[in-house]
This record gives C-alpha cells, structure tokens and sequence, in this order.
C-alpha cells in the first residue's frame, strides 16, 4: 500500500508516524505538487493500483487531490472538518472520483456513531437529545463527529454546544497536559425525571492515523465496489473484518 498525505498539519504528521511504524510507503503532497521522488503526477500513475490519498489538509489541496483521483483512479480519503464548501460541491467536475467522507476515522468512535441513533431512536421521542464537544482552542469549526451525530438523530445543528475555553475544559475533566490536542464528546439523553450521558473521550490524535490506515485498507479491498462513488465512512464500517 502506498499513501499519499494531503497535507502536512499535525493530523499529517501524525499519520506520517503511523505509516512509518507500519512500513507503510508515503508521501506528503504540497500544494505546488512536489515530491522528493520524481513528478508527482507520474509516481501516483505508477503507483495507483495501490495508492490511496488522504486529505487532512485545510482544502486548498483538495481540488488538484480530486483531479488525481479522477485522472489516475485512486481513492480518496477526505478527513477534515473544516472544508469551506460540501464535499459534493467540491466534487463537481470529478463525479467519477472515488471518495470517502470521514469526518472521524477512529474507528470505535465510527462503530459508536453508527450505533447511538439506533439507541436514542430506541429511547423514544420524549427523551431530549444535547451534544457538547470540547476540542483545543485552535479547531474553530464544529466537531464533524458532533455534526454527523445530531444530522442522524435530527437535531439542529446550532444547539451543539462547543467549548474550547481552556478552564471550562478542566472543569469538564480535561486533563491539563490534553488541552491542546482533544477530542470529548458528551451525549445526552434527558427525559421523564432521567438523565442518561455517554462520553466520548479521545486524547491526542493517533487513533484518527490508525483508523486511518484500516479504512485505506479496506477501500482498497474494496475497490471495485465502491469506484466512482462518495461514500459515508458509517455507511461502509460493516466490511471491516470481525
């Protein structure tokens, strides 16, 4: 397998480490295209049977990203929440990429996303629904997990609640070395005197780059199944192996 980081933040970074450990071949990608390995566009041809791309990049790298995709048939991973436009907006003039949308890739936090409609469905209609998520001070969009969660259950998006004051993330529970690299949801459930809360707590950021590299796996096996596709990360968490 050969992966190319779109990117070079510290989710790319991380990933980078990850790959290393694994023995896993990669590349950073740079808006310009450079690689240290002869031209870009030819490596990725050389390379597309088992190539995949992952984009943890802030955007401005996505649209030459999609090109590629298109042009040399290889999967797409997009990882970032904080895309100005949709994900199928920016697909436009590329429909036959194949493109995964994953607006997390830890993957039990992705069994637990699928799951928790489910459970609160289950619960019933009087049972309130409220979403807080803390994340470090430098994420200035909405938790992707949080969106993806209240979008399930139908709850609008504007009443999740986000913290990313460094003193109410302490109080929350925070552990002061974690502030700058967290990720904790807390979903509630109230109703008929009852309050029922699930937490999910996530410190640092290996599990995203671990998730990561099962789920590029995993596209490339299969492939032929969901080529020229945009799938839902959820949507395909079934075909990990048990």
């Amino acid at each position: 397998m050969f992966i190319q980081i779109i990117g070079s933040g510290k989710m790319g970074n991380v990933l980078a480490v990850a790959c290393r450990d694994q023995g896993i071949e990669f590349h950073f990608m740079t808006y310009q295209g450079a690689l240290s390995t002869g031209s870009q566009p030819d490596y990725l041809k050389c390379m597309a049977k088992k190539a995949v791309m992952i984009h943890f990049g802030s955007g401005s790298e996505l649209p030459l990203a999609l090109d590629w995709a298109t042009e040399f048939d290889i999967p797409l991973i997009q990882g970032s929440t904080s895309l100005e436009e949709p994900i199928e907006t920016l697909l436009l003039g590329n429909e036959g990429a194949t493109v995964v949308e994953a607006p997390n890739l830890s993957i039990p936090i992705v069994k637990f996303m699928k799951s928790f409609p489910d459970f609160a469905g289950y619960m019933g209609e009087d049972m309130d629904t409220h979403i807080v998520e803390s994340h470090q001070a430098g994420k200035t969009d909405v938790s992707g997990t949080a969106r993806a969660i209240a979008e399930t259950i139908d709850l609008p998006v504007d009443e999740i609640v986000s913290v990313r004051d460094t003193a109410t993330q302490l109080a929350l529970g925070v552990p002061s070395e974690h502030a700058s690299g967290h990720a904790y949801h807390f979903l509630t459930l109230t109703g008929q005197g009852v309050e029922i809360q699930t937490t999910v707590k996530v410190h640092g950021r290996e599990t995203y780059a671990l998730g990561a590299i099962e789920i590029a796996k995993l596209v490339l096996q299969h492939k032929e199944k969901i080529r020229g596709k945009l799938v839902y990360l959820p949507d395909i968490i079934d075909l990990l192996p048990e």
